[in-house]
């Protein structure tokens, strides 16, 4: 038979049917670790988003406090709402109050206080290790009265 001009041999077919196999196959063990690394991912962003947020709050909630008090690791504010707790609760800390709320932190959370000359600076640790936040908040006020 003669070749035309136009058209494939069937080594020529066979050898594209195998290259397209091996990356075929390559791809297909490659998806899952992707899928792996993007949940990894998705979860790291979560603890993220969950610490800014209980730090934004409690930063919200000491501006707001009348004074500020650490008993047995427990942050105790007295606002014009009434009084907000935060405590480490385990796998996290819980804010008690109007509006309730337990945040899920590895580490927990840690809370102490120093007197100032204008008031009385919170300082909090949410968290441990490298995403760990750590901060401090204080209120135009002075923050020295009793709970």
């Amino acid at each position: 038979m003669s070749r035309g001009g136009r058209g494939f041999t069937l080594i020529e077919l066979l050898a594209v049917c195998a290259l397209m196999g091996s990356v075929l196959l390559l791809a297909g063990a490659l998806v899952p670790q992707v899928s792996r690394e993007a949940e990894g991912f998705a979860a790291a962003q979560e603890r993220l988003e969950e610490r800014w947020l209980a730090a934004r709050l409690l930063r919200a909630d000491v501006h707001r406090a009348s004074s500020a008090t650490v008993i047995n690791g427990s942050l105790i504010l007295q606002t014009r709402g009434g009084r907000v707790a935060w405590a480490p609760a385990e796998g996290g800390v819980a804010r008690r109050a109007a509006g309730a709320r337990r945040f899920r932190l590895e580490g927990g959370a840690r809370f102490r206080t120093e007197d100032l000359p204008g008031g009385r600076l919170v300082l909090y640790e949410l968290g441990v290790g490298a995403d760990g936040l750590r901060g401090e908040a204080l209120a135009g006020r002075d923050l020295r009265g009793a709970p």
